[in-house]
């Protein structure tokens, strides 16, 4: 089954009786197709090259993709995975102060993007997404003009 075809399913099964448990959302974590996906939107994501604390890029991580993902799979399934520090950095805002920016490594980028469990806890509705993303326009749109 195609990962859309998955998270409309649990979707669906969460809209129509919200209180059904889902027996195994852990082994979905594990899914080697679900990590796939998740990997390539680390992948397609502007700091992919940015590397973690365990100075890891995604062009290294990409030489070995297949391994690196079962790796991951492997510590998923046995329940060893542990994420690792967030790597500090201070990056120059325009009014000469630093803001902070924590950067993870890639395992815990693909393991945060893995969007099994927000999609089986959150139905589908695009009126509530379309409402929310009206609101954060008028907020931002109220906040310029201040």
């Amino acid at each position: 089954m195609h990962v859309d075809e998955m998270q409309k399913k649990l979707s669906e099964k969460a809209a129509k009786d919200p209180t059904h448990q889902i027996a195994d959302l852990y082994s979905l974590l594990c899914n080697i197709t679900w990590l796939r996906v998740a990997h390539l939107h680390v992948n397609t994501n502007q700091g992919r090259e940015t590397a973690g604390v365990d100075g890891e890029t995604m062009s290294r991580f990409n030489g070995d993709l297949e391994g690196n993902l079962t790796r991951l799979r492997e510590a998923l399934k046995a329940k060893t995975f542990e994420p690792l520090p967030v790597k500090r950095v201070y990056i120059p805002k325009a009014n000469g102060k630093k803001r902070p920016l924590g950067i993870l490594t890639i395992d815990d980028r693909i393991v945060q993007l893995n969007r099994c469990a927000k999609n089986a806890f959150e139905p589908r509705e695009p009126h509530k997404l379309s409402l929310r993303r009206h609101q954060a326009s008028a907020r931002a749109s109220r906040s310029s003009s201040l």
